[in-house]
């Protein structure tokens, strides 16, 4: 069964003073079980639950579809080189 649910996080901003201010924002996304993998998905652009239901049933006309796409396999190998790239460039 999916299920519509609320995601919320903080951002830093600046008023109209330039003073920094906390902003909270929300998004709406789906979880849903697909061939005993659980499936989330969130994005900024779905702000109403109306927005993620579209979505949700995109999906499940893709998995009705036949298109179920399988997890990409990815190696410690492989994770530990994009981890030291990004760091690298973020802390010289």
């Amino acid at each position: 069964m999916a299920t519509i649910k609320k995601h919320t996080w903080t951002r830093t901003e600046l008023d109209e003073r330039g003073r920094p201010r906390r902003v909270t924002l929300a998004a709406y996304g789906y979880d849903l079980r697909v061939n005993g993998r659980r499936e989330r998905r969130w994005d900024a652009a779905w702000r109403t639950p109306a927005d993620a239901r579209v979505a949700l049933a995109e999906r499940e006309k893709e998995i009705a579809a036949g298109r179920v796409d399988p997890p990409e396999a990815r190696r410690m190998v492989e994770f530990l080189r994009k981890a030291t790239a990004f760091f690298a460039k973020e802390h010289p």
